[in-house]
């Protein structure tokens, strides 16, 4: 990852596949990259307490999968 990561252009965004695996510097390998200024990383779930427990925060978009078997499709 980190040799996938250092070849991308920069800036660049990444979006996690939730809050927990964007929220944490682990979740960026090791290396010279600067977040949020090279590197901005979104989150999925919008879980406030590890988007601000993230260093820097995170931010995050609420999915709504509860809502989506409620919801009809236009015609």
């Amino acid at each position: 990852m980190s040799r996938w990561l250092s070849g991308l252009p920069k800036p660049v965004g990444i979006m996690a596949c939730n809050d927990d695996a964007g929220g944490s510097p682990r979740s960026l390998p090791a290396s010279e990259t600067a977040v949020p200024e090279e590197v901005a990383v979104i989150g999925v779930d919008n879980d406030e307490l590890l988007c601000d427990l993230s260093d820097p925060p995170l931010s995050s978009v609420a999915l709504g999968a509860e809502r989506a078997g409620f919801e009809r499709l236009p015609s």
